[in-house]
């Protein structure tokens, strides 16, 4: 009795320790391998999509391209409009341009008034028209700066009229000096883009 159990014991150690075996087997020769196999297949996976995004992107890099360019041709175009998106505020602009101008010449600015807006679409025209006071030297400071800068400013309908005048010279006021005084009077207009401007003049 006592011997088949003990070889019943034997049995049941030799069958732990087989078991034993075969999981540090695992655990030391095939889980490692299996553990390897799938990094390299999540790396795979991440690979295989970073080069379908870096695809698509030089696929639409010629796109991309096309639509910088566009953009910069439309900002160098804005460049030569007025960029304010209403007429009054377009007017607005064109009075405080055209003080700063007159001022920096050494004029007398007499008075601007808005003109009605014309609706040439898609450019639609904002004006002024402008009355003032200077020499000719003035005058030609003022029109160069006007019409030489960015946005693109237009003057039309062009009036002088001369008188002379008798002031005292600042240096010795017993000395009187005849001069030539010019009232100017013109518009100035430039142009919009774009529908906003039609919300009023």
């Amino acid at each position: 009795m006592n011997l088949q159990l003990s070889k019943k014991w034997h049995c049941a150690t030799a069958v732990g320790l087989l078991l034993f075996v075969l999981l540090m087997a695992y655990f030391v020769l095939v889980q490692p391998v299996i553990a390897k196999h799938r990094f390299y297949q999540e790396n795979i996976a991440s690979m295989q999509q970073r080069l379908q995004k870096y695809n698509q992107i030089i696929a639409s890099r010629t796109a991309l391209e096309a639509e910088l360019n566009r953009l910069r041709r439309e900002q160098a175009a804005n460049a030569y409009y007025l960029e304010q998106q209403s007429a009054p505020l377009a007017a607005t602009e064109l009075r405080k341009r055209v003080k700063t101008v007159v001022e920096s010449s050494d004029g007398v600015l007499v008075s601007t008034q808005s003109l009605p807006l014309v609706e040439n679409e898609p450019f639609p025209r904002v004006g002024i028209s402008v009355r003032m006071t200077g020499d000719t030297e003035v005058l030609q400071k003022v029109l160069y700066d006007l019409e030489s800068r960015r946005p693109l400013l237009f003057v039309d309908d062009l009036q002088v009229r001369s008188r002379q005048i008798r002031r005292r010279s600042r240096h010795d006021r017993r000395t009187i000096i005849e001069e030539t005084q010019l009232t100017i009077s013109f518009e100035l207009y430039g142009y919009m883009r774009g529908s906003g401007a039609f919300s009023g003049a």
